[in-house]
């Protein structure tokens, strides 16, 4: 099973768009009810857990997604969570507000009381 199929297999009533299509592949699902979510699906369990320890770690920090499900299918890990919106630093637009909002959510990614390993790899 491909990574598509596998998301479409989690979320059989929803509408999915994929995002990037890397080594890992990463998908928004848009649910019935409106909501959305991200679904990343890894070619090994250990970026999975990697990437998945980080968002833990850093649970509560303003701006990083919460986990929402995560599981193995095959040799595939997924990994789903909240859907922080489709912005960048670099396609921010030039207005203050978002400037500032963005700058709040480094400013807690930095001063995080986290203990996170592996970032040069991960």
């Amino acid at each position: 099973m491909d990574a598509l199929q596998l998301v479409e297999s989690l979320h059989p009533d929803a509408r999915i768009r994929e995002l990037a299509a890397g080594a890992n592949r990463v998908f928004r699902v848009a649910a019935p009810d409106g909501s959305t979510s991200i679904v990343k699906v890894y070619p090994v369990a250990s970026r999975e857990r990697r990437e998945r320890r980080a968002l833990e770690a850093l649970a509560g920090v303003e701006g990083v997604p919460r986990i929402l499900g995560n599981g193995l299918d095959g040799d595939q890990a997924w990994l789903r969570m909240t859907d922080a919106g489709s912005w960048n630093l670099a396609s921010l637009p030039r207005n203050d507000d978002a400037l500032e909002a963005a700058g709040r959510i480094l400013k807690g990614l930095h001063t995080a009381d986290a203990s996170i390993t592996n970032l040069q790899v991960g």
